[in-house]
C-alpha cells in the first residue's frame, strides 16, 4: 500500500540538504513501503530520522522504523529487531521523516 507524504521543510546548510515530511502508513508490506528522496524533499536520502507523531489505534507490530537509502523504504521493526510481517495494520500511523543528503 503506498504511502503519502506531506513536504514540511526543506533547507540546505554549505553541502547539506535537509528536507522534513510526514508521511501517513497504511497497511505494511513485508520489505517496507517506498518513500521516494522527492517526497521528502532531496534528491538522494544519505541518512534519514523516523519518528512517530500519532498512531490512532494502528501501529501493528511496529516498535521502531528506519529508512533504508539502498531500497528508498520505510522498513518497520518489532521489539525483536525482526522485520514486521506483511499486512500488518498501521492505520493510521504519521511518522516524520527527517532526510539528509550530503554534498551535491
Amino acid at each position: 500500500m503506498a504511502s503519502t507524504a506531506t513536504p514540511i521543510l526543506r533547507r540546505s546548510l554549505k553541502n547539506v540538504f535537509i528536507g522534513s515530511a510526514d508521511v501517513i502508513l497504511n497497511t505494511y508490506a513485508t520489505g517496507g513501503i517506498g518513500v521516494t528522496p522527492a517526497q521528502l524533499g532531496v534528491e538522494r536520502v544519505d541518512h534519514a530520522i523516523i519518528v512517530e507523531k500519532s498512531s490512532s489505534g494502528g501501529g501493528g507490530s511496529a516498535n521502531s522504523f528506519a529508512y533504508n537509502t539502498s531500497t528508498q523504504k520505510i522498513m518497520a521493526y518489532t521489539a525483536s529487531n525482526s522485520e514486521s510481517t506483511s499486512a500488518s495494520n498501521f492505520t493510521p500511523v504519521t511518522l516524520n521523516v527527517v532526510a539528509f543528503q550530503f554534498g551535491g
